[in-house]
């Protein structure tokens, strides 16, 4: 929205001078023009002015609309862009760097799409004005002519008759210059009309805003528009390089093996070892926590487990077979624009084909689950894209529990989740772990809280000290949760 106030500034400030000025001279020179030339001088320039006008006006009309759809588009690129830039890790773990650049290039060719139709619009308004601008010229000599040809001058030498004409001329020609220059400023006017249009929605939405939270009444539509979409799921996360990791065929989902970590940074000058000679196996079933004072190296293990960044020493082994139905969970949520259905599915593509209610149950079913039932309502439906942006609307710890939703939705065999409850309470974070647990979910958690340890069969502690590291296991006691 700052570059629809820039561009009305902008407009208004490059016409406010002719604003103020035009109809002064144009008093003048029409009293000059009448003086020397009759009524017909003036009225014939007036004539030609509003018939270039009104001409004008119904080729501008439809550029108004059109500049304030192409603001709001472009604005639309802009937060997308800004949105990927921000959200880049979260967008690499979730493996939708394809998902997101497909919704970019739908949004720049829609911007491209619009920019095309005003130009052409503005094509023909800049016609209009250059055609009148010459025919200004001409009215001025066809103006003169009459009171010449009607013998009103016929008592003038021809030296003086020449003077007359240059003068009348001049005048009839600077009048209508005055009064194009009212006609120029049309395609400016039309501009600044959109980009008003843009600044008086937000200023609209922010009293709406403001009104609604003093009533406290909900600013969300409650009416609901589902049209059936099927879920493609052939449109899957992608995987790790196969140059960077390798793959083992046995029940290990994945294990470490001499593995050594620095950041890739420090990797040549004077290096800071994040971790050292690790040797573990994630087993399928056995949950694992990660802990470990701040910059230990806890979300560098997971970037190198995505394949975002590589060992410095050692190895790690994925088994290939499972290796698609890893699902990472990243500190920050990611959330797409679009419906609540594609934040479920993302980073799946929903299709818009027959879906089955058992799939629709399915996901109203997780949303009740998580306590985000009403957040159907809120959007106006599983398949009703909201206008507002989703990290304005949920607070962390209803955006925690959506991306939990998409898990459950999802069923992975490995869930990796960088503190994925930290903005949620110890009862959530309980319902949503046993949930984990029942469905058979293998989890490779980062947390702090020691509620975690009971979900969880052994615990690997980053010491943060020389790539100093120890593995525990979880008492019986302690895990007793394990066995739901």
């Amino acid at each position: 929205m700052t570059s629809d106030v820039s561009s009305l500034i902008e407009s208004y400030s490059s016409i406010i001078s002719s604003l103020v000025l035009t109809p002064f001279t144009i008093a003048y020179y029409t009293y000059d023009a009448y003086s020397r030339a009759g009524w017909i001088g003036p009225t014939g320039m007036f004539g030609l002015f509003i018939v270039s006008t009104t001409i004008n006006k119904l080729l501008m009309k439809p550029v108004v609309r059109i500049t304030a759809e192409r603001e709001k588009k472009e604005g639309n690129f802009r937060f997308k862009h800004l949105q990927v830039r921000c959200n880049a890790e979260s967008l690499a773990f979730y493996g939708s760097a394809n998902f997101e650049l497909n919704k970019i290039n739908s949004k720049l060719s829609d911007l491209c799409s619009i920019q095309q139709k005003l130009y052409y619009r503005n094509f023909a308004i800049d016609v209009s004005v250059d055609l009148f601008s010459y025919l200004g010229a001409i009215a001025s000599y066809l103006v003169i002519s009459v009171p010449i040809f009607s013998g009103h001058y016929d008592s003038l030498s021809g030296a003086e008759l020449s003077q007359k004409i240059s003068e009348n001329s001049f005048v009839c020609m600077y009048l209508i210059y005055q009064l194009t220059q009212l006609v120029q400023i049309t395609g400016t006017v039309a501009g600044m009309a959109g980009s008003t249009h843009r600044v008086c929605e937000l200023i609209e939405e922010l009293i709406r805003h403001q009104r609604s939270q003093e009533h406290e009444e909900s600013p969300y539509t409650e009416d609901s528009t589902e049209p059936i979409v099927q879920v493609d799921r052939s449109c899957h996360r992608e995987s790790p390089s196969a140059n960077e990791v390798s793959f083992s065929e046995s029940d290990v989902l994945i294990e470490f093996s001499g593995f050594g970590l620095c950041p890739p940074s420090s990797q040549t000058d004077n290096p800071q070892t994040l971790i050292r000679h690790l040797n573990l196996q994630i087993i399928r079933g056995r949950n694992l926590l990660l802990t470990g004072p701040s910059s230990a190296g806890k979300s560098s293990l997971l970037r190198t487990i995505r394949g975002l960044w590589t060992p410095t020493q050692g190895k790690i082994y994925i088994n290939r077979l499972i290796a698609r139905e890893f699902f990472f969970l990243p500190q920050k949520p990611f959330f797409t624009n679009g419906t609540l259905r594609e934040q479920v599915n993302y980073p799946m593509l929903v299709v818009p084909e027959i879906i089955t209610e058992v799939q629709n149950k399915e996901i109203l079913d997780l949303l009740d689950m998580t306590g985000l039932a009403g957040l159907v309502e809120r959007c106006g439906g599983l398949d009703e894209e909201p206008a507002w942006n989703w990290y304005d609307v949920l607070s962390p710890g209803e955006q925690q529990r959506l991306a939990f939703t998409r898990l459950f939705f999802h069923q992975p065999v490995l869930a990796v989740l960088d503190e994925a409850t930290s903005a949620v309470s110890t009862d959530v974070e309980e319902i949503l772990y046993k949930h984990c647990v029942e469905n058979r979910i293998t989890l490779l958690s980062v947390g702090h809280r020691s509620s975690l340890r009971q979900f969880h069969h052994q615990v690997l502690h980053l010491t943060g000290v020389d790539g100093g590291w120890t593995l525990e296991d979880v008492s019986e006691e302690s895990g007793e949760n394990l066995e739901l």
